[in-house]
């Protein structure tokens, strides 16, 4: 099963959302790191109504296209359901968000001084050390120049702690968006931030403005998606805990 629907920018194509990757046919884990999604694909209908006319494939993680993607989605995201829900929600909400103990720790603790050598830190347990035996414990960063007390630092230390380090194309700017809103900042300076980056990122040629739009949408989707879930899964609780108290009343 998939759910479709057309494409903003090239009205002849098609997105469809899987309810797996298995169902999938354009997906293939081979050339997985650079595609929004294994469950998403896309086709062309050559103007003929909604006969597919050509091969499923994954869209990349190119700029326009993701733009392109989170635009057209808007009009039909409130129509989705059961696993193809599911499967959206995840394209945009990592696993598991840095807890704020953990961006409060790199953030304001877990800051390099020139002056003092051998500081290691785990991230996950939020300890600093300068015992030496760390230097070879896995679990322990040293810290270097990169850890700045930034809030980019606050996105490299997870990485370098390996922590939401594998993440997909729109995950990535929902953690960025969940790190900036934990220090009171809001989508328009990530999405600034992001601007900055320039040649050094899929956003090169993008407009500000284009990126600050993008980002919103990004932003506005994964609210409704996580809520989405979140209300599907409380009406299953209630649906069990009512069906458990109509069997104890008929006992």
């Amino acid at each position: 099963m998939r759910f479709t629907f057309p494409s903003i920018a090239e009205p002849k194509l098609r997105y469809a959302i899987f309810e797996s990757e298995r169902d999938n046919k354009g997906y293939s884990w081979t050339s997985s790191s650079a595609v929004i999604s294994g469950c998403l694909a896309i086709y062309d209908t050559l103007g003929d109504g909604e006969t597919q006319h050509s091969q499923e494939y994954c869209p990349t993680n190119h700029f326009d296209r993701m733009t392109d993607f989170v635009h057209s989605l808007l009009p039909h995201v409130k129509r989705l359901d059961g696993e193809v829900l599911d499967n959206t929600h995840r394209m945009f909400i990592p696993y598991d968000l840095p807890k704020p103990a953990v961006m409060d720790f790199i953030r304001l603790k877990a800051v390099y001084d020139p002056d003092k050598y051998g500081v290691y830190v785990n991230v996950s347990e939020c300890r600093k050390s300068t015992v030496e035996s760390k230097r070879h414990d896995k679990r322990w960063i040293e810290l270097t120049s990169t850890w700045d007390g930034s809030i980019d630092s606050v996105r490299r230390g997870l990485y370098e702690a390996d922590m939401n380090r594998f993440v997909l194309p729109l995950q990535s700017i929902t953690l960025d968006l969940h790190i900036a809103k934990h220090f009171d900042q809001y989508a328009w300076s990530v999405a600034h931030r992001y601007y900055k980056l320039g040649s050094s990122s899929i956003f090169s040629g993008a407009t500000e403005e284009s990126i600050e739009q993008f980002v919103a949408c990004v932003e506005t989707l994964g609210y409704y998606l996580a809520s989405r879930v979140e209300c599907k899964r409380l009406e299953a609780s209630i649906d069990r805990m009512a069906q458990r108290t109509l069997q104890n009343a008929e006992s």
